[in-house]
């Protein structure tokens, strides 16, 4: 598929970012056909099938990128893509998601589901899901397994109020991030199954996810933007190995990480940079294919220590080369004195992030393999990477 790079360029780094219709132009069109297959083959559900077809129709507009980049959507895609995994559920979550963003209409489903959200509040169990906007009048109930209701409603103010349902925790990175401990994790959320999340969010952690917010703030506010534009969750994992910083991401779960919990702040502003760069590229994804597979030798990935094809190496090269510019930021800052940690911790990872991302270079440079799409992820960042040196 041919397409103008020039659209496309801003998925590559924070330094290229334009246009913030092109997000809206990649997403919304591809929610509403997740909201058309989920009301296909979600039938005679209370009104639920005929509010995600209407949505689905729509093109008046009303709803942007940041309402469908959501976990709900992703789960979605991942059930209709795998066939596997509860539909109705599925289509819950959707329609829950387009309530809370101000789509009208109203729907009931019996049908069990946990860890939904609405705003910072997370919901209980339940065993059915009822749910209605008017106008700015918003309301969502749910019937508790066993007897009992939660009533959630939308103050004047836009926020979400109910009685004894606990507030998540969130940090700033541009905008309020959710930390996420593991019951508020969607069971079903793929690629996350091999993490093993914290049961609460403690101060230390609230506090260690906030200072790498501020110094990203402080001392890369391009990169800080970048991240805020597109990151909704953190899900706070139990460290695999105490001297080893885990994360990761998958592309059926749009605006969620996984990070490991007991790390410092210049690692964690470090992990949102790179984790947020994948996020950017399975959003790409969506588009088309960023390289059309006539390039099928393995080429060594430094990240992972193993082989990978040459789309996961431009994935990687993509993350890495981000962190290199990252690190070329705090570089830059006033002083000495303003770096502080900065400077220790960019002189002792700086070396072998340059060699690992020269080693991703070389078969992506000048590869006929790579689309438009993949020339513009990666052409303008690597001429960015090549003026560092």
């Amino acid at each position: 598929m041919a397409v103008d790079r020039r659209w496309f360029r801003q998925f590559a780094c924070p330094l290229e970012y334009g246009d913030p219709l092109v997000l809206d132009a990649v997403a919304v069109p591809h929610a509403r056909a997740i909201a058309g297959r989920l009301a296909a083959g979600v039938r005679n559900v209370e009104g639920l099938t005929s509010f995600l077809a209407g949505w689905a129709a729509e093109s008046d507009g009303t709803c942007g990128f940041d309402d469908v980049w959501d976990i709900a959507f992703g789960h979605a895609q991942s059930v209709l893509m795998s066939g596997r995994g509860d539909l109705v559920g599925a289509a819950v979550r959707v329609g829950v998601r387009l309530i809370e963003v101000g789509v009208l209409g109203a729907w009931r489903a019996d049908v069990g589901v946990g860890s939904l959200r609405l705003g910072t509040l997370l919901l209980p169990e339940a065993e059915a899901v009822e749910a209605s906007r008017d106008g700015n009048c918003a309301v969502v109930t749910l019937r508790l397994p066993g007897g009992g209701k939660v009533r959630v409603t939308q103050g004047e103010g836009g926020e979400w109020l109910a009685a004894t349902v606990d507030a998540l925790t969130s940090f700033d990175a541009g905008r309020p991030v959710r930390l996420l401990p593991r019951r508020a994790v969607p069971r079903e959320v793929e690629g996350f199954d091999g993490v093993t999340s914290v049961e609460t969010i403690d101060l230390a952690t609230t506090e260690a996810f906030a200072a790498a917010g501020s110094v990203l703030a402080a001392r890369a506010p391009d990169a800080l933007a970048w991240v805020g534009r597109i990151l909704r969750d953190v899900v706070v994992c139990v460290p695999e190995e105490t001297f080893r910083a885990v994360s990761g991401s998958g592309e059926h779960a749009p605006g969620m990480i996984h990070v490991s919990h007991s790390l410092g702040r210049m690692d964690i502003a470090e992990i949102l940079v790179h984790e947020c760069a994948h996020q950017y590229f399975y959003l790409l994804e969506r588009v088309g294919p960023l390289d059309d597979g006539s390039d099928r030798r393995l080429y060594w990935s430094p990240p992972i220590r193993r082989e990978r094809p040459l789309s996961r190496v431009l994935m990687a090269y993509h993350a890495l080369a981000n962190v290199r510019l990252l690190y070329e930021a705090f570089r830059g800052a006033e002083s000495e004195a303003r770096l502080g940690d900065c400077a220790a911790y960019v002189g002792g990872n700086l070396p072998g992030l340059d060699a690992a991302v020269a080693e991703l270079d070389v078969p992506l440079r000048g590869s006929p393999a790579l689309t438009d799409l993949g020339r513009a992820l990666y052409e303008p960042l690597a001429a960015r990477i090549d003026g560092l040196r």
